[in-house]
């Protein structure tokens, strides 16, 4: 049985704004390219992720940045291992203040940008994407390929009468003769593609209103008017760690470049690999970073503990003596004074000790 809902819909986002300087994410992409499979979810990789939030989309046109959100508790989760807490108010101040205040919606093109300079301040922290790329939504595999590659897409659509009269139903959106007409602009978040119940045919689901909402391929070529991948900040040095990685980086930084971000503002880790270590000597190595505004501190992100007896100094240095045998991949995150980001992933090797090894076997 279909679940009756009761959603209001408020528009939030002004028609596309197309600037035909955006990078193209086709552009930034290696070959060969992945299969696309018949079925595919971004929350499959998230086990225990539960988004099941409005964000008050059904109170204010703040879909921009409720779209934003979704987006955001993933991009964390695939960094933390966990779900951080977006609140409804991080949610609503971060809204008001780019739109200077007042609940007047706000363009796709315009957030991305104060996204991606600006950030967004979520728990008194500020989280910030690398970059962003258009995507052609009517080729429906280069949708899929972004969806699947970049964590979800961000997508832009005209909402008709007609797709909120199936939403309160809880049926698909289709395309009918007479929609209703056009209510408003709405910004999605997209994270999956299935079979549509009832109807046999495969299509793409959206998270909006706090529901998973379906629609046929059919829908989406008719309302939907722009369409983005977000290149988050971890981006860049997971691509530069993992061969499998479909981000071309240097096609990615030669357009940074080209549109005024030069290479100076840009962080780099100049450290690509780190001494192994010995159980009972001394330990000592320093990471390195360039660019960016200093000074730096560094931290380990995720990946795993630094081997037992070993710190990690805010200004890179690794010391101490290692006590256990180990190898261990870790992933070093390392900040700027104006909220910069970036980088690396090292595997640091600790061997026993030989020559206390061959004592400890000549008094047995």
């Amino acid at each position: 049985m279909d679940e009756v809902r009761n959603i209001k819909f408020i528009p939030g986002k002004p028609p596309a704004r197309i600037d035909n300087r955006s990078l193209k994410m086709m552009r930034i992409l290696k070959l060969p390219l992945p299969p696309i499979p018949e079925t595919f979810s971004v929350d499959a990789a998230y086990p225990k992720l539960s988004d099941k939030e409005i964000f008050l989309n059904d109170k204010m046109g703040d879909c921009v940045i409720a779209q934003h959100a979704h987006q955001e508790l993933r991009f964390q989760y695939l960094q933390l291992g966990q779900q951080i807490v977006i609140q409804d108010s991080d949610v609503r101040a971060e809204y008001l203040r780019q739109t200077g205040g007042q609940d007047t919606g706000l363009d796709m093109l315009t957030s991305l940008g104060i996204w991606r300079n600006q950030g967004f301040l979520i728990g008194g922290k500020t989280y910030k994407i690398h970059a962003y790329a258009t995507v052609g939504w009517k080729d429906h595999d280069e949708v899929m390929l972004g969806c699947m590659i970049f964590n979800g897409i961000a997508f832009g659509m005209q909402v008709p009468q007609s797709a909120m009269d199936q939403t309160n139903a809880g049926k698909p959106w289709t395309v009918v003769s007479n929609d209703g007409g056009n209510l408003g602009g709405h910004a999605v978040y997209k994270f999956k593609w299935l079979k549509i119940i009832g109807l046999n045919v495969i299509g793409p689901v959206c998270l909006t209103w706090g529901i998973e909402q379906q629609m046929t391929w059919e829908f989406w070529d008719k309302y939907v008017d722009e369409c983005y991948v977000i290149i988050d900040e971890r981006d860049p040095w997971i691509a530069a760690n993992d061969p499998n990685n479909h981000l071309d980086m240097p096609a990615l930084e030669a357009y940074l470049v080209a549109i005024g971000l030069t290479p100076s503002q840009q962080m780099t880790v100049t450290t690509l690999s780190l001494p192994g270590g010995t159980i009972g000597k001394k330990y000592f190595a320093s990471l390195g970073v360039v660019g960016g505004t200093p000074p730096y501190m560094w931290s380990i992100y995720s990946g795993g503990l630094l081997p037992v007896g070993l710190s990690l100094t805010d200004n890179g240095v690794i010391s101490g003596i290692p006590t256990k045998a180990s190898k261990t991949k870790i992933t070093f995150l390392v900040g700027d004074s104006v909220g910069n980001q970036t980088g690396v992933v090292l595997t640091l090797t600790v061997k026993k000790n030989c020559f206390l090894s061959s004592l400890l076997g000549g008094k047995r």
